[in-house]
């Protein structure tokens, strides 16, 4: 998928620590970033923490881009990457979109899904992932994305700018 067939519209990002509310659903997130060098690379730190109740979220994803990104706009139909995440939870397109799209910087993933912190199926999974992503000093925003499990096509995804170090 090209940079042209990405939305180019910006939303404001939750900053260094928040919380949104999608669907009725919550996720809290925070990220901190560092410079690495004095070539304006930097380092972000982004925790991803599972507020809900009920809600197990598949293995999250994170990328950091340039301005011209937009993974998913409200309103309009899903590129193949989060079409396939919200369905089947599968991350191998969005892993494809990342590596072809010049405009994003650096991504992670996170190595499983993430529970409810009250665990009600006693799984003992994790409720949170710390992921660490690097990327130079052009790319300025930050996008994140998980299936919601227990759902018919759910997910949930923020975007916008990441914070100052």
């Amino acid at each position: 998928m090209s940079n042209q067939q990405l939305s180019t519209t910006r939303r404001a990002f939750l900053g260094a620590a928040g919380v949104a509310a999608v669907g009725g659903l919550a996720l809290g997130g925070s990220a901190v970033a560092q410079n690495e060098a004095r070539n304006g690379a930097r380092r972000y730190r982004v925790t991803v923490t599972n507020l809900t109740d009920y809600q197990p979220f598949t293995p999250p994803a994170v990328a950091v881009h340039r301005s011209d990104v937009e993974l998913f706009s409200v309103g309009e139909m899903a590129n193949e990457a989060v079409q396939q995440v919200a369905e089947n939870g599968n991350l191998g397109p969005f892993s494809e979109l990342v590596d072809s799209t010049d405009a994003i910087r650096g991504s992670a993933v996170g190595s499983g899904p993430l529970v409810p912190r009250t665990d009600p199926g006693e799984t003992d999974l994790p409720y949170f992932a710390e992921l660490h992503v690097s990327a130079d000093a052009s790319a300025r925003y930050l996008s994140f994305i998980s299936m919601l499990i227990a759902t018919n096509d759910g997910f949930t995804e923020v975007q916008g700018e990441c914070p100052e170090a």
